[in-house]
């Protein structure tokens, strides 16, 4: 019932990939569970599976798309079949970007038509069926979704967020208790001018920050 990482191994499977080192190291690793030989290697599928109660593998998709959001594991092909569903949207892709010790959703959405307020109806449409972990905190609108020649999506090609859009409009301290507070959001979250109304999610904050801010 638990979801893992789907491993090969038998006389089927190769030695590694021909004149590629690096994806071999990473692909291909020794198997610590039978000393056959033609057992002796594994191979990683990356499709993440779970065992069905009469023993068929169910595949829940890939382990490139799984990514951790504030503790949580959040599966991007999720969020994507959520946003495809609007009728204004024609293509979309979701990615995680790094941001500080913690990863933040953005949306890259091929628009069908034009609609006022993209990011919050995007936004408001995801937070109806997922939980708000999984609601993107950026929304980026493109031309076309960039594919590279295997036909998928070139993360390199994509543009960049501006990060300090999650900060609200900056509202110094009023008294010494707010003072407090917003030096130490600026500590754990190594950040400059954090005001009394930014958000603590929204900044990257999860239960580990919290203990941090604490």
């Amino acid at each position: 019932g638990a979801v893992g990482e789907l491993y090969l191994a038998g006389y089927q499977v190769a030695d590694g990939y021909l004149n590629r080192e690096e994806e071999t190291n990473k692909s291909f690793v020794e198997n610590p569970f039978d000393e056959e030989e033609e057992y002796n290697t594994l191979y990683r599928t990356g499709d993440m599976v779970r065992i069905l109660p009469d023993g068929s593998l169910a595949i829940k998709g890939r382990r490139d798309g799984q990514v951790k959001i504030r503790g949580n594991r959040v599966e991007l092909s999720e969020v994507e079949n959520v946003i495809r569903q609007l009728d204004y949207v024609s293509d979309v892709t979701v990615q995680a970007i790094k941001k500080n010790s913690s990863n933040e959703l953005v949306a890259y959405v091929v628009l069908s038509h034009e609609i006022d307020d993209v990011k919050d109806s995007v936004c408001d449409y995801v937070t109806k069926y997922k939980p708000e972990y999984m609601v993107p905190s950026f929304v980026m609108e493109l031309d076309e979704i960039p594919l590279n020649v295997n036909g998928k999506v070139n993360r390199s090609a994509l543009p960049e967020v501006d990060l300090e859009s999650l900060h609200d409009e900056y509202v110094a301290p009023t008294n010494e208790t707010e003072k407090h507070i917003t030096e130490a959001f600026e500590y754990v979250f190594n950040q400059k001018d954090i005001g009394i109304n930014d958000d603590f999610v929204r900044l990257g904050g999860d239960s580990i920050t919290a203990i941090r801010v604490i």
